[in-house]
């Protein structure tokens, strides 16, 4: 942790991340990814795919909130992305669905 500004390392919440937008990419999956730090009011985000793994320091950004309003706020917005997109759905979830 940096702890002059409480700034986590991302092995220190990897395993909590929660995965959205996902879709197709040619090596896999890509995506955005989140994990909210309560504690400190802080969000924790990225993108992976096209051989960019999730932490990767160079797609890894935080922010952090002054105002538990703004903070939950943006929390909400997060929480809201579908796990996977709408293209995704339609290519492979919807077929198996019959619809």
């Amino acid at each position: 942790m940096n702890t002059a500004n409480n700034i986590k390392e991302f092995n220190e919440y990897c395993e909590w991340i929660t995965y959205c937008n996902q879709d197709d990419d040619y090596d896999g999956l890509s995506g955005e990814w989140y994990y909210f730090d309560d504690m400190n009011n802080t969000i924790y985000y990225g993108v992976f795919g096209n051989n960019n793994s999730p932490g990767a320091s160079r797609y890894t950004w935080h922010k952090k909130y002054d105002f538990l309003q703004e903070y939950f706020t943006e929390c909400k917005t997060w929480q809201e992305q579908k796990e996977y997109s709408i293209e995704y759905i339609a290519r492979h979830i919807e077929p198996i669905l019959g619809e």
